[in-house]
């Protein structure tokens, strides 16, 4: 009978300590799995902050080349509209050149009046022209510029908004939540019933 009660509280001691080496592997295990957590996240965030780093870059080397294309445009729209008018003041001058050497060769006061006149006239046509265009073409750039000024508004208000979705996303992933260990602990216990 004293070998029936030792076998029985041998068999007891035994299923405690196979309990207690189950209950520390289970907390070792979830401990385990806690750290590792915290690893992953870490490393999504900074794979996920490496490529916003990356994709900054490339957005600013866009813009760069955006800047180089409309500058190197502007400087040609310069030279050809600097062109032209050289051009054109260059005619205008070889016109009244001609016309005063006319006035000079006419005998008459009066032709010599009405050609000047004439000639004032079509020169101030002249200039008033040159200014209409000059007036339309500077409208114009400035229609450009604006549209430019209004893409680049925009593509930084998605960008932030795009910064912003990320920073809340990362926020909610990133937070803790306080009961997760022993809820997964209770979980486990529940399942568990020897």
């Amino acid at each position: 009978m004293d070998q029936v009660l030792l076998q029985r509280h041998q068999h007891k001691v035994m299923l405690a300590r196979v309990d207690a080496i189950k209950n520390a592997s289970r907390i070792e295990a979830l401990h385990q799995r806690e750290i590792d957590d915290t690893k992953l996240r870490d490393h999504h965030y900074r794979l996920h902050e490496q490529e916003r780093k990356e994709m900054m870059s490339v957005l600013k080397k866009r813009g760069d080349e955006v800047k180089k294309k409309k500058d190197l445009k502007q400087y040609k729209q310069f030279m050809t509209d600097f062109c032209c008018q050289n051009a054109s003041l260059s005619k205008a001058l070889a016109r009244h050149d001609r016309r005063t050497i006319k006035d000079d060769q006419s005998g008459s006061a009066q032709d010599k009046v009405g050609l000047l006149r004439d000639t004032n006239i079509r020169s101030q046509r002249t200039v008033k022209e040159y200014q209409d265009f000059v007036k339309l073409r500077r409208q114009a750039e400035a229609q450009y510029d604006r549209a430019q000024i209004n893409t680049v508004l925009v593509e930084e208000k998605k960008q932030r908004d795009m910064e912003v979705h990320e920073r809340i996303e990362q926020i909610k992933y990133l937070r803790p939540n306080r009961y997760s260990l022993r809820s997964n602990f209770v979980l486990i216990l529940i399942r568990w019933r020897p």
